[in-house]
């Protein structure tokens, strides 16, 4: 009699565990996979980042280098005022043309600026990488705070 009952709670047991791991399947997802960057794709992410600062501070070709760096469906958002605001979007290619090509601030003119990314962090994702950094302006428009640095 007792081996009998010993058999029906071992099968429940089994029933249960396998009601519960058909439950936790459903429940918890698994993370897509990433394929882990290579170095290539790490120095090419970074040179992406570099070259964005220096097509700023140069405006070459009229904005269009600046477009370049940009997919055809490329999307950029700046604060309508520094430190909040409103984005102002600028959304394809004839857009990031004027964006890119507009005052900027070019070593040599009245109020030049540079632009410096830092502190760049760079990851796989399912769907290859993303970067992420800050952008640092400075620009040499000295008033009574001295040179101010945008970010």
């Amino acid at each position: 009699m007792q081996n009998q009952h010993s058999k029906a709670a071992s099968a429940g047991v089994r029933l249960a565990g396998t009601v519960l791991a058909v439950i936790a399947g459903t429940v918890v997802a698994q993370p897509p996979e990433t394929t882990p960057l290579t170095a290539d794709d790490l120095v090419a992410i970074r040179q992406l980042l570099d070259s964005y600062a220096q097509t700023l501070d140069h405006c070459t070709n009229a904005g269009k280098d600046y477009a370049d760096l940009f997919t055809d469906d490329g999307t950029f958002g700046v604060s309508s005022v520094w430190g909040g605001g409103a984005k102002i979007w600028f959304r394809g290619r004839d857009e990031l043309v004027r964006v890119g090509g507009s005052g900027c601030g070019a070593p040599g003119s009245a109020t030049p600026s540079f632009h410096l990314n830092v502190n760049p962090r760079i990851w796989a994702t399912p769907d290859g990488a993303k970067a992420q950094s800050s952008l640092l302006t400075i620009t040499n428009d000295t008033d009574a705070r001295g040179d101010v640095i945008h970010y």
